[in-house]
């Protein structure tokens, strides 16, 4: 047997896992609701699997969980050391993954994992654009990702990353809990200079950190104060790890006099800048 934990290194192909009939005949993908890929966004306190609902009312906020699917039903397993580490040990166990150890008075082997969440508040879960925080081991799909800045403009200048705006709510978080599950982001920006000298600005992508870029492929913003403006973009694609994280859309200026940025820039119909992609749950 293969004992997973938090690393990375210990990649799971869920495609491959099909639970035993000891569980369930025909496996299912976690959810949100009871339409197994509903294409809405939902805030819920309770999860489904099959004709089983879980009730998320003792989950604490900034915690991640495993569920187990037993005969008995679903099953909350115990909270996560920390974003990225199980408290609860699991393994492979023929073609699906069960608790290596006991917990709950359930013993080792009896309870089969089908997926797992994070709160974002007591008793509260959720999966929208901006937050994918529950993951399907089973029929695992490509889900849209994606936040913008409701402001028109803002100004900063600082040869440093931050996040957007400086707005911690610049950013897509998702939580897996097995590796192997892609991350395709792209970050843009639309930045003006104050003098007719062209002014260059950067953006990126940080992996849970706003003080280093993560993006692979990337392109400057370079403006005057008059047009033509050349807007920025940054695109990450690969693997984040298991456990919790977060997307960030960073800026970077170029130091010296005062750059605007652009939300909207007041033309909706003409300008939005953002992040924007797909990850896999």
């Amino acid at each position: 047997m293969i004992e997973y934990v938090s690393k990375q290194a210990t990649a799971l192909k869920p495609s491959t896992l099909v639970p035993s009939t000891s569980f369930t005949s025909d496996p299912m993908r976690f959810s949100v609701s009871t339409d197994e890929f509903p294409e809405t966004d939902i805030v819920t306190g309770v999860l489904y699997y099959d004709t089983h609902s879980l009730d998320l009312s003792s989950a604490l906020a900034g915690k991640c969980y495993d569920v187990f699917h037993t005969c008995d039903g679903l099953v909350l397993g115990p909270a996560w050391t920390n974003s990225v580490t199980r408290s609860l040990l699991v393994q492979k166990d023929g073609d699906k993954i069960v608790n290596a150890v006991s917990f709950s008075g359930i013993d080792a082997g009896d309870a089969e994992l089908v997926g797992g969440f994070r709160c974002h508040a007591d008793g509260l879960t959720r999966s929208t654009k901006q937050s994918r925080l529950v993951w399907s081991l089973y029929d695992a799909i490509v889900l849209p990702v994606s936040r913008i800045d409701a402001a028109s403009s803002w100004s900063y200048s600082a040869a440093a990353w931050r996040q957007a705006n400086g707005n911690p709510e610049n950013q897509i978080e998702i939580f897996n809990g097995v590796s192997g599950r892609m991350v395709d982001v792209t970050a843009s920006a639309y930045m003006v200079g104050v003098t007719s000298a062209a002014t260059s600005g950067f953006v990126g992508v940080g992996i849970d950190t706003s003080a280093a870029d993560s993006s692979q492929v990337k392109n400057p913003a370079a403006a005057p104060n008059t047009f033509p403006v050349l807007p920025a973009w940054a695109r990450y694609v690969g693997y984040v790890g298991i456990g919790y994280h977060e997307l960030r859309w960073l800026e970077r200026g170029a130091g010296g006099s005062a750059q605007t940025w652009l939300g909207n820039g007041g033309q909706p119909c003409g300008y939005q800048t953002g992040i924007l992609g797909w990850v896999v749950q």
